[in-house]
């Protein structure tokens, strides 16, 4: 043994070290001076067939057996953070004295490494990446065989840079590596080697034994088999198989000798195979890993690994889970008659038939109920006509379900606990739990892409890290109280498309109340209820804010009339709302966090960019709809689709928007005008024929003049903002203004008022409409130019600012625009720096004197003849007022 190394310090790496652990392992020598590289247990044949055909020039790596422990100050571990997987250098790394340096990317649980481990992190798809980096940034002197096998190890790991897990880094580093000389072409004859014979056998062992893992969220299949030729480079035959099969990952199970490799491979959007191998005691990234377990017999192993993937991936669902709740019923007692009148209230095709204990009896749909009433059957007792409903126990799988609703056609199985009907489940829940385990959603700008129907990635870009902890927090305690809760409303869809959001509106399947008050108390928010309505508001101590409601079902007396509401489904819940891409929600409990729910194909409308409406009498029920649809064009760059826009026509032909109220009608209106762009949106209500429903004097040819009113109003507001004034104006006000400009004064504080506009603004922005006029008739009439400042002045100081705004694009005289200009960019906001004590304190008298005084001094800085308070100082000590 006198050839043993007594090094130092000591670079290692995981067992059967592959080329990017055999690259970093090459990178630390030059990171940490007089460092030996050592194979902790063997290295995989592709890195020992590279050092082979490196020859002597080979970066020097030794194995374990030549190298002695004794003299080791520090131990430098790469692309690994796991001490466990060190092989004789394991009890080494536990040693305080021991400098424990680790240098790793797969981003894993470090809770296992001693305290004293100093700990380099990186994110590239490659170890190596991220240690060529410390090199390039030292300027280290690195040789062309060192950059080969660096370079190996970087487009290995990154499966040639095309993996998902590729960034950045990865590209630099391998061109750096390339400017010193690494040969890819030795790289690429090295990665792309054809399969051996043998190799060939385990690729067809392992295709023909694959199957699918039941039970879980991705497709994963799974195989085990026995190599009695203890085949070299199987993870590279793994990855020809993930190569050639249609499934979100693979896990081969290879025996060889008396040890099991296990080896996963992962698509981007696929389960996490690192977390998966980490539960049977090996690693690796979320897409590629293994594991080795020495004596463990294949069954056995198989087992593990299908409880490890139920572990990471599973998503079990249950009846009770699936099944929509609250659960409306028909009581057994009603005729048939009665029975179709309360069942039209719903948006349901058929509905159970329960006893007066909750007892589930059947079923009956409506069109059952139409022809009983056509064959003059109305009076008869409705018990004796349901259908059955079969029924299951809540914890029952859903394949139970299918086998009702698939296997012998029933449209919905009822949910049973103590005797009483709590849920049902129907076909189109099925259908809609198969498409969300499978859909994607878009990203940002790009309609017709995606990832998994998961939005918790975009809600922790989009919120703060307390706030998606607290809505983790609160779907938690919602499963423990039996209820299910979800983010609903317009922050959802703004999730998919990436947009600013932080509104958080939460539907609770259950008592919203009760699951408020439970969380503010455990949690230390505070909680304001609202008993009548079902709402309650919760608020942080970091300034969050919950806004949580029963989920309900709502239906309309007659047609523009207020909702009638009740508790109901989440589904129910999203079917009132307005139009599809708005119908959506994300799951907050448990294991299904971020999981979008899609019942009407809202994620189909904002790729396809389109406005649809959920239901053809929507627009008959609710009017106002009629100009939401056209602000989320505006706002969204959508289009209302055509079979929308024909329902839209037929609820204006029908005079429908004719029967809202002048509170309703505008509140949607100011949501419109306050949009980013809201001259397009009015442009459209005029489009649509809305602009006579807001108000008589949009007839005709005044509806155009104000949108062109109202467009030039949206380009003078951009002016405005480009100068970049301390005080913003209101656009809904100033758009308000340019809107209804063709009234005068006193209409327009009549039709405010009728909007409910509260009086004081009402009143506001009449005296800005007279003022406006009178100015404008001074300046036609040449009573007033705008070069004259002090009048000029002395006028507009009666605006406000959203009138002046108004006033500027409503008027085509330019001698009028010119002088708003000039007063907004020069003259607004001037006051004399004396005030009244201080003038009195010069020796002006008490009483209108200081008043004049006032008056002067500002016209006197308005004409440039003072300019500070000394200036105004000697213009009072003279005595006399100037004119």
């Amino acid at each position: 043994m006198a050839n043993r190394q007594h090094p130092e310090t000591v670079v290692t790496s995981h067992p059967n070290a592959d080329l990017d652990a055999l690259g970093s392992m090459v990178a630390a020598r030059h990171l940490y001076p007089g460092a030996v590289a050592v194979l902790s247990q063997g290295a995989e044949p592709q890195a020992l067939t590279l050092l082979r055909w490196l020859g002597e020039t080979a970066p020097a790596i030794f194995d374990a057996s030549q190298v002695a422990l004794d003299g080791v100050a520090t131990l430098v571990i790469v692309d690994t953070s796991d001490p466990r997987r060190l092989g004789p250098f394991a009890e080494l790394a536990g040693f305080s004295g021991i400098r424990l340096v680790v240098h790793d990317h797969h981003g894993g649980d470090l809770d296992q490494l001693p305290p004293h481990a100093e700990v380099q992190a990186s994110r590239g798809g490659a170890n190596t990446s991220g240690m060529v980096a410390e090199l390039r940034s030292q300027g280290a002197p690195v040789g062309p065989e060192e950059a080969t096998v660096m370079a190996a190890g970087i487009y290995e790991d990154t499966g040639m840079l095309t993996y998902a897990g590729v960034t950045g880094s990865d590209f630099d580093a391998a061109r750096w590596l390339l400017d010193r000389e690494a040969d890819l072409t030795l790289v690429g004859q090295l990665l792309r080697q054809e399969l051996s014979p043998e190799q060939v056998g385990l690729f067809h062992q392992l295709l023909e034994g694959a199957r699918r893992v039941p039970g879980l969220r991705h497709e994963v299949l799974l195989a085990s088999v026995e190599d009695p030729n203890q085949v070299q480079d199987a993870a590279g035959v793994v990855q020809r198989v993930m190569d050639s099969v249609e499934a979100d990952a693979f896990l081969g199970l290879i025996q060889q000798g008396n040890r099991v490799f296990g080896i996963g491979r992962a698509r981007p959007d696929g389960p996490d195979m690192g977390g998966v191998l980490g539960e049977l005691g090996g690693g690796g990234h979320p897409y590629a890993a293994s594991a080795s377990l020495p004596g463990v017999p294949l069954a056995e192993t198989r087992q593990r690994a299908e409880a490890a993937l139920r572990l990471q991936d599973g998503q079990v669902r249950t009846v009770g889970e699936l099944g929509s709740r609250p659960v409306h019923t028909l009581p057994a007692d009603l005729t048939l008659d009665q029975a179709a009148q309360r069942l039209r209230r719903y948006p349901l095709a058929r509905m159970p038939v329960v006893a007066d204990d909750g007892r589930p009896l059947g079923w009956v749909e409506q069109g059952l109920l139409g022809r009983a009433h056509a064959h003059g059957l109305g009076d008869q007792a409705l018990s004796d006509y349901v259908a059955p409903l079969p029924t299951l126990a809540p914890d029952a799988s859903l394949h139970e379900a299918e086998a009702w609703i698939l296997d012998r056609d029933y449209p919905l199985v009822g949910v049973v606990e103590e005797g009483r009907l709590t849920a049902v489940v129907t076909r189109s829940d099925l259908v809609r739990n198969w498409r969300e385990e499978s859909g994607e959603v878009p990203e940002p700008q790009q309609r017709s892409g995606g990832g998994k129907r998961n939005l918790e990635g975009r809600l922790r870009q989009l919120l703060d890290p307390d706030t998606v902890g607290a809505l983790r927090e609160l779907g938690g305690l919602a499963a423990e109280q039996g209820v299910r809760a979800f983010l609903v409303g317009g922050l959802v869809r703004d999730l998919i498309l990436n947009r600013p959001n932080t509104d958080v509106d939460i539907a609770v399947e259950g008592d919203a109340i009760a699951l408020a008050e439970a969380f503010a108390e455990w949690q230390g928010w505070h909680a304001h209820s609202h008993p009548r309505f079902g709402t309650a508001v919760l608020k942080g101590p970091r300034g969050e804010r919950f806004d949580l409601a029963t989920s309900r079902i709502e239906h309309y007396p007659y047609p523009a009339a207020l909702p009638e509401v009740e508790a109901g489904s989440i589904k129910a819940d999203l079917f009132r709302r307005d139009f599809a891409i708005n119908a959506l929600a994300m799951e907050l409990d448990g294991p299904r966090f971020g999981r979008l729910l899609d019942p009407f194909g809202g994620l189909r409308d904002i790729r396809q960019g389109i406005i649809r409406v959920l239901h053809s009498l929507s627009f008959v029920e609710d009017p106002t709809r009629i100009v939401r649809a056209a602000r989320f064009e505006a706002e969204l760059g959508f289009e209302i689709d055509g079979a929308s826009q024909r329902l839209i026509r037929n609820a204006v032909d029908l005079d429908m928007p004719a029967r809202l109220s002048g509170h309703r009608l505008f509140r949607e209106l100011r949501y419109l005008l306050d949009c980013p762009a809201p001259g397009l949106g009015v442009a459209r209500l005029g489009q649509l024929g809305m602009l006579l429903f807001i108000h008589g004097v949009l007839a005709g040819d005044e509806g155009k003049v104000a949108i062109d009113r109202v467009k030039r109003g949206e380009e003078v507001l951009d002016w405005y903002r480009l100068l970049y004034r301390p005080k913003a104006p209101s656009q809904w006000k100033v758009l308000t203004l340019l809107l209804l400009w063709g009234l005068d004064s006193r209409r327009l504080e009549s039709a405010l008022s009728d909007y409910e506009v509260r009086s004081r603004e009402a009143a506001a922005l009449a005296r800005d409409r007279a003022w406006a006029a009178d100015f404008t008739a001074a300046m036609s009439r040449r009573e007033l130019i705008p070069d004259e400042d002090v009048p000029l002045f002395e006028w507009l100081e009666q605006l406000s600012l959203d009138g002046l705004l108004a006033c500027m694009a409503a008027s085509e005289d330019q001698k009028v625009k010119a002088g708003i200009s000039h007063y907004l960019q020069h003259l607004r906001g001037i006051r004399p720096a004396l005030d009244g004590s201080q003038l009195q304190a010069l020796g002006v008298p008490q009483g209108p004197a200081v008043g004049e005084w006032l008056q002067a001094l500002t016209r006197a800085r308005v004409r440039g003849e003072v300019h500070d308070s000394d200036d105004e100082k000697a213009l009072v000590r003279a005595g006399e007022i100037p004119a």
